[in-house]
């Protein structure tokens, strides 16, 4: 079932160009402003089967203001998130702090809660 996702976007003027990489948008509106911001009103289709579904967007930009996006589609969405920078090491563990994590190294597995990190040190 064709489903329509709106995605209206605020963000920087410099950052517009790498949201454009995904084959699935239908159409693209763009306003400019003087103090350097943008509003981008993105349509795309998504085929989403029915029932629960978990629909990820991988080709947001970073700068994104993620109050500013919105999803409007014929059905009900439960939970909104947006989350960003999983790349490094670091913002990676720090999504797991009160979470039971396993450290393995060529040796031994470590089991336990992670307390906290500071700079890739558990």
């Amino acid at each position: 079932m064709k489903r329509k996702l709106l995605l209206i976007v605020l963000f920087s003027i410099n950052i517009v160009l790498p949201c454009f990489s995904q084959n699935t948008i239908k159409s693209t509106a763009i306003t400019i402003y003087n103090q350097g911001i943008g509003i981008v009103n993105e349509v795309r289709n998504y085929d989403i089967p029915k029932g629960l579904s978990v629909l990820n967007v991988i080709d947001i930009p970073s700068l994104i203001e993620p109050s500013s996006v919105h999803i409007k589609f014929n059905g009900e969405v439960i939970e909104q998130n947006y989350q960003y920078d999983l790349v490094s090491m670091t913002s990676l563990l720090y999504k797991y702090i009160d979470q039971t994590i396993t450290l393995t190294n060529k040796e031994k597995s470590y089991s336990g809660k992670l307390l906290s990190i500071n700079d890739n040190n558990i």
